[in-house]
């Protein structure tokens, strides 16, 4: 079996926002606050639709000190691709509906987050999503508690860099507007399945499931203080984890020598980053049907695969957050073959005589 790393560095630059006053949007020196979305990731791989939005916080410095006591100015706005009137004519723009400004005396610091409920099956219908317990604060930042990705499947969780200091819009990704910049928080993992060699039309390999056991799937996420790859979050429960489930119980996904990616709805692919214990592994269950002439007969086959094995190769120790892995598995027979040999003559014990008559 062989395993290909892939890293997608999520990345989507937002904007942020801030406190509202009674003041007319296009007033000289009351800026209203705006966002700032980079229309590609950082990696350039994803395209960060203008159908989409995202939450928005932000705490107000007095004087722009960061030792001033924070005092938060926006709380949960959602932010959405508007288009405005100015006195130049129209203007598409990051905001939200509730106009913000930027304060006279003293600095922003923002934070933001969104989710993504991917269609595996049809990329191009991915939608923003929402789920509870999702908190903000000026020490911890975006904080997610008990958060499941076995409840929350296929749910991209993305939160934006800390923009701190910010003091007026600037144009950074094209839009004017606070420049932040979304990164995916979990880790990303497909399969790719594939016969070793061509086995039809008298053998028949079909996928049924393959399924994680002993790995985490609830953790709490914590933006601050930022550490690398998995310690922003803390595991909170493990469970079994089904990867890929048929879509009916007869059939399943049927293997060849072409490569297939297994990419349906039936595929859970976001998982929260973590080091494995020693205990960790894939369970692949699968059947060979074999037919010869009239003749059919049914091998029902279960694989486990240590993920982390304290001797012998490792398949992962971690996974990290914002990376992405694809792992294929290599369907193979060990055919029956023969090793023939002759046993010398030998000569039998004691003499034995007869007449011929």
């Amino acid at each position: 079996m062989k395993k290909l790393f892939y890293f997608a560095a999520a990345a989507v630059a937002l904007a942020a926002c801030a406190k509202n006053e009674v003041v007319p949007v296009n007033s000289g020196e009351n800026q209203e606050i705006t966002f700032n979305v980079a229309p590609k990731t950082k990696a350039g791989t994803q395209t960060f639709k203008t159908t989409w939005n995202f939450k928005a916080y932000a705490y107000y410095y007095a004087g722009g000190s960061a030792s001033a006591t924070p005092e938060l100015y926006i709380n949960k706005a959602i932010v959405s691709y508007q288009t405005i009137k100015t006195e130049t004519g129209d203007k598409s723009v990051w905001k939200s509906n509730t106009p913000y400004y930027w304060p006279k005396n003293g600095s922003l610091t923002f934070f933001a987050w969104t989710s993504l409920e991917e269609d595996v099956a049809t990329p191009e219908n991915t939608a923003v999503s929402s789920f509870d317990g999702v908190e903000c604060n000026a020490t911890t930042g975006i904080k997610a508690k008990d958060y499941d990705v076995t409840t929350n499947k296929n749910i991209d969780f993305l939160v934006a860099d800390v923009a701190a200091n910010q003091t007026k819009n600037i144009n950074t990704y094209g839009h004017d507007g606070v420049p932040t910049l979304f990164r995916h928080t979990l880790s990303y993992v497909i399969f790719n399945v594939v016969t070793d060699k061509k086995y039809s039309p008298t053998k028949t390999f079909e996928l049924k499931s393959i399924t994680f056991e002993d790995i985490a799937n609830k953790g709490n996420y914590q933006q601050i203080p930022a550490s690398p790859d998995t310690k922003n979050w803390t595991v909170t429960g493990t469970k079994e984890q089904t990867y890929y489930i048929a879509p009916a119980a007869a059939t399943g996904v049927i293997i060849t020598e072409a490569p297939t990616t297994l990419t349906s709805n039936a595929t859970q692919n976001y998982f929260l980053p973590q080091e494995f214990s020693n205990t960790a592994k894939l369970v692949i269950t699968y059947e060979v049907t074999t037919t010869e002439g009239k003749s059919t007969s049914v091998d029902h086959v279960v694989k486990e695969i240590y993920i982390n094995p304290k001797e012998g190769s490792k398949m992962f120790q971690s996974w990290l957050m914002g990376k992405k892995y694809t792992v294929t598995l290599t369907f193979k027979l060990d055919e029956i073959l023969w090793d023939p040999a002759v046993e010398d003559w030998t000569t039998a014990d004691g003499t034995v005589s007869s007449d011929v008559k």
